[in-house]
Parts: C-alpha cells; sequence; structure tokens
C-alpha cells in the first residue's frame, strides 16, 4: 500500500487523537486537589499530542522531515510517565524528586543528538543495517527504544502486582478506582502498540526490505486509543489512601499477606496483652455497630474507631484471626446477608437488594464470596432455606 493511501487512514485518526489528548491534558492538569499524579498524567496526555501533531505535520510538510529521529523519540517518555504515574498513585507521600529526572535522560540525549548533529540527515533510514554513515546511531537507538518500553513497563506491572497483593488488607471492596486495573490495562496496551510498530519494521526491512507497512498506522491508532483510555479513566481516578510503595526491606516482609507469620510482626510495639483486648474491642464493634454495612469501608476507618493504627489492626487480624482485613468484614456481611434471607418480612426482597444492603457493592464479589463461604449460590441457599422451613 502506498503512502498516500495510509495517509487517507491516518489524518483523521490524527486529529481525533490530537484533540482528545490535548483537551484531556488541560482537563486533568486543571483537575482539583492538584495532585503529582494528575499532573504527570497530564504531561503525558500533552506529549501524545505532541507525537501525533509531529506525526501530522511529518505527512503534510515531509520536506521539513529529512531526520525522522525527532519524531520518533517523543514514545521514549511515555514509559517513565506510566512508571512516575503509578509510583505517585501508590505513594503515601508523592514527591517529584532532582533524581527523577534522570528518567527523561535518554530522550534528552537523543534529543540533543538530533537537534545539533543530525537535524537535516536521514538518520532514520529503511535500510537499517546500510553502511552509511548512520548505523551506530540506529543501533542505539533501536536498543535503547526497546529497553526503554520493556524497563518501565515491568516496573510498572511490578508495583501493580505487588499494589494488588496488599490490596485485601486495607479495602473491604473492590473497585477500579482502587485495583487499577485500568492502568494494567494501558501497560498491556502500551506493550502491544509498540510490539506492533517495531514488528512493522522489522518486517519491512527484513521481508520486504521496503515500506510496505506504515508503523505510524500503528503508533497513531493505538496512542488514539490510548488518550482516550488514560483520560477517561485518569480524570475519575482519585488518590488511594491505603496505597504506599514501601522500601524493598518492608515489601519484603509484608509480601504475603495471604499467610502471614509471625515473623513478619518482630519488630511490632504491639503487646499480646494488647492484641487480645483490641480483638475483643474490634469484635464487640463489629456487633454493635456494624460498621460492616458501609459498603466502601477500609481499615483506616475501623483502626479510627477502634483507636489504633491501621498497621497494628492489620497485625491483629492476621495473627489473631489469620484473616485479611478483606475476608474479614466480607464475613460478617455474608452472615448479614443470611440472616436476612432466612427473615420471612425479607420474602418479597430480591437477593441483590439484601446483598447491597448488607454492605456489599458487586454483584460478582458478592457470588463469589458467597460460594465461598457456603458452598451454595444465593438462590440455591434460598432454595435449601425454603425447603427446610
Amino acid at each position: 500500500m502506498e503512502a498516500l493511501e495510509y495517509n487517507q487512514y491516518l489524518i483523521p485518526v490524527l486529529y481525533i487523537g490530537m484533540a482528545q489528548s490535548l483537551f484531556a491534558a488541560i482537563f486533568v492538569w486543571l483537575k482539583k486537589p492538584r495532585e503529582l499524579h494528575n499532573r504527570i498524567l497530564s504531561a503525558w496526555l500533552f506529549f501524545i499530542f505532541i507525537k501525533l501533531l509531529l506525526n501530522l505535520l511529518e505527512i503534510n510538510y515531509s520536506h521539513l522531515f529529512i531526520n525522522k529521529m525527532g519524531m520518533i523519540i517523543v514514545p521514549m517518555l511515555f514509559g517513565p510517565f506510566l512508571y512516575l504515574y503509578v509510583r505517585a498513585l501508590l505513594s503515601s507521600n508523592p514527591v517529584f524528586k532532582r533524581r527523577d529526572w534522570i528518567h527523561f535522560l535518554p530522550f534528552v540525549i537523543f534529543a540533543v543528538y538530533t537537534l545539533i548533529f543530525s537535524a537535516n540527515k536521514p538518520v532514520y533510514n529503511l535500510h537499517f543495517f546500510e553502511h552509511d554513515g548512520f548505523l551506530v546511531e540506529r543501533i542505539i537507538f533501536g536498543l535503547s527504544f526497546y529497553f526503554s518500553i520493556s524497563l518501565y513497563t515491568i516496573r510498572t506491572l511490578v508495583h501493580l502486582h505487588r499494589h494488588r497483593k496488599r490490596l485485601r488488607d486495607y479495602y473491604s471492596y473492590d473497585s477500579e478506582i482502587i485495583t487499577l486495573r485500568w492502568v494494567m490495562f494501558v501497560g498491556i496496551l502500551f506493550s502491544i502498540i509498540y510490539i506492533l510498530v517495531m514488528s512493522s519494521g522489522i518486517f519491512n526491512l527484513f521481508i520486504l526490505n521496503r515500506e510496505f507497512i506504515d508503523p505510524e498506522l500503528f503508533s497513531s491508532t493505538g496512542l488514539t486509543l490510548l488518550s482516550f483510555a488514560v483520560s477517561f479513566y485518569g480524570y475519575k481516578q482519585t488518590k488511594l489512601e491505603n496505597a504506599f510503595v514501601e522500601p524493598e526491606e518492608v515489601q519484603k516482609r509484608q509480601s504475603d499477606i495471604a499467610k502471614p507469620t509471625p515473623s513478619k510482626y518482630q519488630k511490632s510495639s504491639l503487646k499480646e496483652e494488647d492484641m487480645k483486648r483490641y480483638l475483643q474491642e474490634l469484635i464487640q464493634l463489629m456487633k454493635d455497630e456494624k460498621p460492616y454495612l458501609n459498603g466502601e469501608l477500609t481499615i483506616q476507618e475501623l483502626s479510627d474507631k477502634l483507636g489504633i493504627t491501621k498497621h497494628h489492626l492489620t497485625q491483629i487480624l492476621n495473627t489473631k484471626l489469620i484473616l485479611n482485613f478483606y475476608a474479614f468484614v466480607n464475613e460478617y456481611r455474608i452472615e448479614e446477608v443470611k440472616q436476612r434471607l432466612s427473615d420471612p418480612r425479607n420474602k418479597n426482597l430480591k437477593i441483590m437488594s439484601i446483598a447491597y444492603d448488607s454492605g456489599f457493592n458487586s454483584k460478582s464479589s458478592f457470588n463469589t464470596i458467597f460460594k465461598s463461604h457456603t458452598g451454595m449460590t444465593p438462590s440455591e441457599f434460598m432454595e435449601k432455606y425454603k425447603e427446610e422451613q
């Protein structure tokens, strides 16, 4: 397919992507409160706009883009932006430090090289391994680009994995806001985009030795989709009060929340007799005030009611009950549902109505938790109860 034919499809996509990314960048930047993760997200969207704008200019004014290096180095910023956004979102005290600028150093190096040494030289060449005097630059850039995309995507996914492992010690419910599933999707989409870009370049280079598939078609379409996903979910995303990226040694101690061990809390200041006392107070609180009826109950709220830190409450649940916070609260919710389902006064109520009133805010999580606790679905439980009656 000729370049002009590609341009027929590319130009409308570029205009849509540019409009979406630019307006989203402005809205996210103006969003209050002014938090670090929103500023990083806004900068990322703005550079997506810059990349799409460069693509459009290259189509209309190709004679000004003899060296395409200046255009293709912009995506080297996207990996650092994704990683820094997630880190800021998962930090209890997010701060952009001076040393964080090092993440953008590869982009700066290639940008300076392009502007000073090769602005009007055809460094980017379809015949990648041709000995035209720029082979070393292409190899260095290609490897740098590959490692940048790979490294930052992996680091982002590792942070998200650690976050999701700790979630159930701090939240009693699931949602897009706290699980950050959308960020995982964005990270995977980001990787797929540039796998397709690099694959099409390799196909052109080694298979056909000509530009049969324009890599920018994948890049522009993918970045447009990315800008929609990032702006839609990113604008709704709020700071996670109980999420944090800790030092490595602390992460190691707290890595296994599903099977806690006594050694995990060797350095805790909480005494055995205090744990027993707080446990009794906790059980009495759950019985009297029923805080689990709050569908968005967090460990911070419950620890505030008890007058202890959330870390000490986590320790009590892990060591004394061998439960995380999520499992502990949802056991009470299941018992509440069972009690209400067994009450003749509720016979005309729908099961999900009772579930929502009992503190659940998701049908899927309710069904999963109910069956894991009772061995039956809610409908089967009702049928069995009617038979027994």
